[in-house]
């Protein structure tokens, strides 16, 4: 056959040798492309995939930090230390179990430290022990330290927050603990949808939330099959080169709690962009092969001018560029090699000789942008030295600003807020209990005879009674609660979340501690008045301290040191 083939004659051999090749390149390029675009795509899904769980990552985060807080905010309320170390299930009942939440968690749980139950609320007395016991969150607070995170209630993945329960400055044993869950529902998933713009599904067990149109392929048990054999990211394939792509999410303790399922939504637009993306490298590599296959058949049929060809051409390589190949004026094809060698050559040496031309100039250059580089420096160091004294200024002026806003907010005598902060604070309180119709309690307290009292023992001797007082007040109060002098000897306190009673219980608190005050040696009384938001009669903030100033009175004309509660109907004269 090789005998045959070398008869033909050469016009005929060589488009024979590039058809073949090119057949034959054909069919490797079809293949290649398939095969890149494949493992391209995957590769995509999978960095795809990866994004999306950081993104469902970082919403459970967040949520679940923000119940954390919630629980932390509750374990630090001494009231509630109380009632937890006194097993007293009637007060946790009526201030916590029965709380009206703004978002309200799915599960709460009261225990004590020997796993006695004090209270609960979303579970069933079955689901107690096994599903809370188990939980990694809830051993780690047993154990007196504070921890969240996504764990499994059942077959329910859930955000759950748990932590011991303290006093407020974090002393003593912890007396129990508090535990807040919340389930993964419809609107978080909805919400995971809406960030990334693509269908999503979070599976767990026999639960299974979803958000945006699936491919008619994609049915509701395809979804649950492919959540149970997700142990790592999974890529499936679906018609008109659709991908699903199935993400395990993990516990803190490394196990699986559910798994989260995307569709891509426009696949052919990611196939398009692979496709551009490898037809440059796979033409470049064709290009290289079919240079090959027909310089392998010609090299064979004219070695000795290519060699001639190769000897000058490695003669012009050493730098010989006045080489030259002999043209035999045939007009065949070694003839018009010889005239591009030729051309070359004379090309290559007019370049070489614009390049000298050109390192001469660029030489020049260098050393006229060495001698900028060195002015640069210069002006670098004086512009460091000029910014490191602005840094110094700024900071002494952002002292000052802090000092500034901090005499604005507050009473430079107690430290407390001052009239106009309370007031902002007032107004921003009374609005959220009225969008949220929550309870909501203004005290009003005043220094019985404080007037006598200067007079008799001087005026600095009444500050430090001032002092002694807000500082009783600081004790007392939760940290949600805001309190202030209102002027002279008078204070206010806002109590969010507090009803009547509880406002009561709290003003009386401060009256027996403040008559056990000797502030100078001297004892010290105060009188306070109670009001809460009653909407049907306090329609602003100033109605409800108004109703507490005029209850506050009636306490001064029942003889002081003591609470008045401001009456049912709210008037607002005394």
């Amino acid at each position: 056959m090789s005998q045959y083939w070398r008869r033909l004659p050469f016009h005929i051999r060589l488009p024979a040798t590039v058809l073949i090749g090119l057949l034959a390149l054909t069919a490797c390029q079809r293949y290649m492309v398939q095969w890149i675009t494949a493992r391209s795509m995957e590769e995509k899904d999978r960095s795809e995939a990866t994004v999306l769980q950081q993104v469902a990552g970082r919403t459970m985060d967040k949520e679940t930090a923000a119940l954390g807080q919630l629980v932390d905010d509750n374990c630090m309320w001494k009231e509630f230390y109380e009632a937890a170390q006194k097993r007293d299930t009637a007060w946790i009942k009526t201030n916590l179990l029965d709380a009206t939440w703004i978002i309200p968690p799915s599960v709460i749980r009261v225990a004590a430290p020997d796993g006695t139950l004090l209270g609960r609320r979303g579970i069933t007395g079955d689901q107690e022990e096994w599903k809370l016991q188990s939980l990694y969150a809830y051993r780690t607070a047993a154990r007196g330290r504070a921890c969240s995170g996504l764990e499994l209630l059942g077959n329910r993945p859930a955000m759950v927050a748990a932590s011991p329960i303290l006093t407020k400055d974090g002393k003593g044993p912890s007396v129990g603990v508090l535990l807040f869950a919340r389930y993964i529902d419809n609107d978080f998933v909805a919400g995971i949808a809406d960030t990334i713009g693509r269908p999503v599904a979070f599976c767990s067990g026999a639960e299974q939330f979803a958000k945006g149109t699936f491919p008619s392929d994609a049915t509701p048990d395809d979804i649950k099959s492919w959540s149970k054999a997700a142990t790592e990211e999974r890529v499936i394939d679906l018609a008109g080169h659709k991908k699903a792509v199935a993400t395990p999410i993990m516990d803190r303790e490394g196990h699986k709690v559910a798994t989260l399922i995307t569709i891509d939504p426009n696949p052919d637009a990611a196939f398009r962009d692979i496709i551009l993306r490898w037809r440059t490298i796979v033409g470049a590599i064709l290009a290289v092969v079919v240079a090959l296959l027909i310089a392998i058949p010609l090299t064979r049929m004219v070695q000795n001018p290519l060699k001639l060809l190769a000897n000058r051409a490695k003669t012009l390589a050493d730098g010989d560029f006045r080489t030259r190949v002999d043209e035999n004026g045939s007009g065949d094809v070694f003839d018009s090699m010889a005239k591009s060698f030729n051309t070359m050559a004379i090309q290559l040496d007019e370049a070489f000789l614009k390049t000298d031309q050109q390192k001469q100039e660029i030489e020049a250059q260098f050393a006229t942008l060495q001698t900028l580089h060195n002015q640069m420096i210069n002006y670098g160091m004086e512009s460091q030295d000029l910014n490191e004294r602005l840094q110094w200024q700024n900071s002494q002026l952002e002292t000052l600003n802090s000092r500034l806003k901090q005499l604005a907010l507050t009473d430079g005598l107690t430290g407390a807020l001052n009239h106009r902060s309370f007031h902002e604070r007032l107004a921003s309180a009374f609005s959220e209990a009225v969008r949220y119709s929550a309870p909501f309690s203004v005290i009003m307290l005043d220094v019985d005879h404080f007037k006598q009292y200067n007079d008799r023992l001087g005026h600095p001797a009444g500050d430090v009674a001032l002092r002694e007082v807000a500082q009783v007040i600081q004790q007392v109060v939760r940290e949600s609660d805001f309190a202030a002098r209102y002027g002279g000897e008078e204070f206010a306190i806002g109590l969010p979340h507090t009803d009547l009673q509880g406002a009561t219980v709290l003003a009386e608190r401060i009256r027996e501690k403040v008559q056990n005050l000797l502030p100078s040696g001297e004892p010290l009384t105060i009188s306070g008045g109670v009001a809460t938001l009653d909407t049907n009669f306090l329609t602003n903030p100033n109605d409800l301290v108004k109703a507490a100033d005029n209850a506050l009175y009636i306490a001064k004309r029942s003889g002081r040191n003591r609470i008045a509660v401001a009456p049912n109907d709210h008037r607002l004269t005394a």
